[in-house]
């Protein structure tokens, strides 16, 4: 079982790559179920309180743990589980179970916080679903403490290891690293997962979305992490380890130089400037990007920063977050999308409508033309936070020219708004709008007769056109972003920004994934937006081309009819360059 070799299609969460021994690690512990007698509850609950205890200290000691060895932001991320173990809703129904209906102390906890984890796994909120797993980290803690039961993955302490779960818990992410962990494997757990955030701070490469996981990937099997394309490869042939065992050596000399790197600017070898930006969600995203050296920032995704609150957020409120980013990244370019919810974002408003199929139904743009109160106090923030000159305002999910003509008779009502008023801002805002629907890449001539520039949001586009959800598991071998049909529209896309001298860029997951770039720059676009993490690696690939060539690349891989041509051309590509003296 273990020897035969097969490549597995996942999601890409954390970037870059690993070679080790696969070792499966479970988060759950066996408990006994019993009834107890009344004198044994009073000891029940002092091991419950000393549980609580320890569990606290812990999590306290790797709080500063990280704090220490990452950083203060990722340290935060355990408050959350810290508090849990005070939450007095969660301790009264554990001494309730215990107390009153007899239950020993394991079964009681396990019941208690296995039912908190499965109502939040049923919210339709992204965000809250991945807290699931703060709970579960808590919950594998306090039973670990109970049952003196062992959730640590031995094998060969002098190994490589690939650490596999189900589930990847925050404490795990941290407290295994130094234990020779090179790369994680989970089948459940997005980009917003607090283990997720953990990875990418670590340097180490996450695949996610593995369906089935502990049925596909063998204890003990060779396997190559692929976090840049969300790919795991089982016991790969001997050349394929060499190539990714040069490939780790080349990335890990080039990252040490990731400081001088970023004040180069991101030019290719015949001087032709592709500017490099970053897709954020919050100031700190921001900073971020700053250090690793973003030229701005391509999308900030203003929904995220209300995910977690009661309520969509004041117009002062969101004016003073897009001001304070926009003061920082001065004179950069920031590009702030308009409110997009719904598909797999919600926020705990009444924006957030429940549809049979989301993806389909009233999202993005759609619930600001219906809702045009909220939509016009976000532009009202824009335009006020606007006044020093470098933000620019991005439409989502747009799909017919009738859509930009509406967002623009809201804006220009808005604008005389501010100015009756007497409020300061800026009334000559850029706008434009996202491509990410198939009919608004061919119908890309008209639209860019009407706005100020596009940026193609490649998730959408390849879910869209392919009719392949991003986010099922069962269909992720599905989603081709080397699709023959995905390269065409961004070939049009990019032709048509030329021939109409309007900025074109790209805002998706390929913007950040090297491969792609010499195909992007071929098709005309000199604009790529994405997560700061990848920055650096799209630039070195950018200095490493030279635009002609580029074209002569684009052209040739139209020609092809697979996606696995496709792919197969732009990595030999890449290794040439990658690998040269």
């Amino acid at each position: 079982m273990t020897g035969v070799r097969k490549k597995i299609r996942g999601l890409p969460v954390s970037p870059g790559t690993a070679i080790g021994k696969v070792c499966i690690i479970g988060t759950s512990h066996v408990v006994k179920k019993q009834r107890i007698r009344h004198k044994d509850v009073k000891g029940e609950l002092e091991k419950f309180k000393d549980a609580l205890k320890l569990t606290r200290l812990e999590l306290e000691q790797l709080k500063e743990k990280v704090s220490v060895s990452i950083g203060k932001n990722e340290a935060d991320i355990f408050d959350v589980q810290i508090l849990l173990t005070e939450d007095p809703y969660l301790t009264a129904q554990i001494e309730h179970k215990v107390a009153v209906e007899h239950k020993n102390l394991a079964w009681a906890v396990e019941e208690t916080l296995q039912d908190s984890i499965n109502s939040l796994q049923k919210i339709d909120d992204t965000y809250m679903r991945e807290r699931a797993a703060d709970l579960r980290d808590v919950a594998s803690r306090i039973l670990g403490k109970i049952t003196e039961s062992q959730r640590e993955c031995f094998i060969d302490e002098n190994a490589d290891i690939i650490l596999a779960s189900e589930n990847l818990l925050p404490s795990q992410t941290v407290g295994m690293h130094t234990k020779r962990i090179r790369g994680f494997i989970t089948e459940h757990g997005g980009a917003t997962s607090h283990a997720a955030i953990l990875a990418r701070s670590l340097g180490v490469p996450l695949v996610s979305g593995i369906l089935d996981l502990a049925r596909v990937i063998p204890f003990g099997a060779i396997a190559i992490v692929d976090g840049f394309r969300g790919e795991v490869i089982l016991n790969p042939s001997q050349d394929r380890i060499r190539y990714f065992q040069k490939l780790q050596k080349t990335i890990l000399q080039r990252e040490k130089q990731t400081e001088k790197l970023a004040k180069l600017p991101a030019v290719t070898k015949d001087k032709v400037e592709i500017k490099l930006m970053a897709n954020i969600g919050s100031l700190e995203d921001a900073l971020h990007a700053i250090k690793l050296g973003a030229e701005g920032v391509g999308l900030y995704r203003t929904e995220l920063h209300f995910m977690d609150r009661q309520s969509y957020g004041s117009e002062e409120d969101q004016y003073l977050d897009y001001k304070n980013i926009a003061q920082k990244m001065f004179p950069h370019p920031v590009v702030i999308r308009t409110l997009d919810i719904g598909g797999d974002k919600y926020l705990h408003t009444d924006l957030s409508y429940k549809e049979p199929n989301p993806y389909l139904g009233l999202r993005a743009i759609r619930i600001s033309l219906r809702d045009p109160d909220i939509f016009k106090t976000q532009l009202r923030a824009i335009f006020r936070a606007a006044t020093l000159g470098n933000i620019k305002l991005m439409l989502p999910m747009i799909s017919s020219v009738e859509e930009i003509l509406a967002a623009q008779k809201l804006i220009r009502a808005t604008l005389k708004e501010l100015k009756k008023a007497g409020i300061e801002h800026n009334p000559k805002v850029p706008l434009g709008m996202m491509i990410e629907i198939p009919s608004a890449a061919i119908n890309i001539h008209s639209f860019l007769k009407i706005v100020d520039f596009v940026s193609v949001g490649t998730n959408d586009l390849v879910q869209y056109t392919l009719a392949v959800d991003r986010g099922n598991e069962q269909v992720s071998s599905l989603y081709q972003p080397f699709h023959p049909a995905i390269l065409s529209l961004l070939e049009i896309i990019g032709r048509a920004g030329q021939e109409l001298g309007k900025e074109t860029s790209v805002c998706g997951e390929i913007a950040g994934d090297p491969l792609f770039t010499e195909l992007l720059v071929g098709f005309g676009f000199r604009n790529l937006s994405m997560s700061a993490p990848f920055i650096p690696h799209v630039k070195l690939r950018v200095r490493q081309l030279y635009t002609d060539e580029c074209k002569k690349s684009s052209q040739k891989v139209l020609k092809f009819s697979l996606s696995s041509e496709i792919r197969k051309y732009v990595e030999k590509q890449l290794e040439a360059n990658h690998f040269a003296k």
